[in-house]
């Protein structure tokens, strides 16, 4: 089976960029179900991605994912 990639940006979004990183750092190298699963954990405030729980780049990150999701698909 091969690998689908796609790639999605986001400019001007409202968060920090250390925040950014981290959510980057903990989804990357993960496959897109279990990337949204640990942030869908993290919004829910089930798991914390250094002992934060960081709700806005959680909610970026994860409309991020469903724009590579659908780049994807097309």
């Amino acid at each position: 089976m091969a690998k689908q990639t796609a790639a999605a940006t986001f400019v001007a979004e409202r968060i920090s960029f250390k925040h950014s990183q981290m959510l980057a750092d903990a989804v990357r190298n993960k496959n897109l179900a279990k990337a949204k699963n640990l942030l869908n954990e993290v919004l829910a405030e089930k798991k914390t991605i250094d002992g934060k729980v960081l709700p806005r780049a959680t909610t970026a990150f994860l409309t991020l994912l469903k724009s590579a999701e659908a780049n994807a698909k097309s």
